[in-house]
């Protein structure tokens, strides 16, 4: 039976997440990822304020603040996880952070846990807008933006996931990172129209990412078809928890090239 020091373990884990965080602010991702932030939802709000409300007045005001912090929050995964992985064998520093006493689980967990917190971290600043704004514009801020919030945590533990597992098969980091862009934003909107004729594509990431505006405004989608909350959790769920076990796989089995 193996002995495991789950007291080191877990300093060894902390160790690698302190290190990804502090290169991701060496290598400005955090920074970009801010700007990508604050450069969505200031167009947000300057269309949702002198566009969308004067035809239709407040009505979805903070549902569609929420689809662009979503967007932004997408952004931030692709820049922050898709290059995790594959950049330790991109940059040859894997030799160094893959000798013992760091294991490569110690490794995926750490990177995995630093890109999820750096894409929490730019999720709060989002809602600290969305909640400064429906203050300022009506008076008020719904009582279900915490469901709303709560999703957006599943979400990123969705969207982290399937970036590194994006990381974890790539050749190049450029390439992961545009696979994220090409599915997130392409792909995943090709699929769930064209999936709409046959039904309602509850399956789709895509799809269910409406679910988080729809917490705050119901029936706040743009889209004929509203996903259902749980079911909607229950998706991101699946999609966070099996591409980040198969993402780990493929890191561990993966060879210096």
């Amino acid at each position: 039976m193996i002995d495991i020091n789950y007291k080191v373990y877990i300093e060894r884990i902390a160790s690698v997440s302190r290190f990804e965080i502090k290169r991701s602010l060496f290598d400005r991702k955090l920074l970009l990822a801010l700007a990508v932030i604050i450069l969505i939802m200031g167009i947000s709000l300057i269309k949702v304020d002198f566009v969308i409300s004067s035809a239709f007045g407040d009505r979805d005001y903070v549902g569609r603040l929420i689809r662009a912090a979503t967007m932004g929050i997408s952004f931030s995964s692709i820049i922050l996880a898709s290059d995790s992985l594959v950049s330790e064998f991109e940059t040859g520093s894997g030799l160094v952070l893959f000798t013992k006493p760091v294991s490569r689980n110690q490794v995926f967990i750490g990177k995995f846990i630093s890109a999820y917190l750096c894409t929490f971290m730019m999720s709060i600043i989002c809602y600290a807008i969305i909640i400064t704004a429906a203050s300022y514009k009506l008076g008020y801020v719904s009582e279900n933006l915490w469901i709303s919030f709560l999703l957006t945590m599943l979400y990123i533990f969705a969207a982290v996931g399937v970036c590194m597992l994006f990381s974890s098969i790539s050749n190049k980091g450029l390439v992961s990172i545009a696979a994220g862009l090409l599915i997130f934003f392409v792909l995943g909107m090709v699929i769930v129209e064209s999936a709409r004729e046959f039904g309602e594509p509850w399956y789709s990431l895509y799809y269910s990412v409406d679910a988080i505006s729809n917490a705050v405004e119901e029936h706040s989608s743009a889209f004929v078809s509203v996903p259902d909350l749980t079911t909607s959790a229950a998706v991101m769920t699946m999609y966070g928890a099996f591409s980040s076990v198969f993402a780990a796989i493929i890191f561990n089995i993966r060879r210096q090239p």
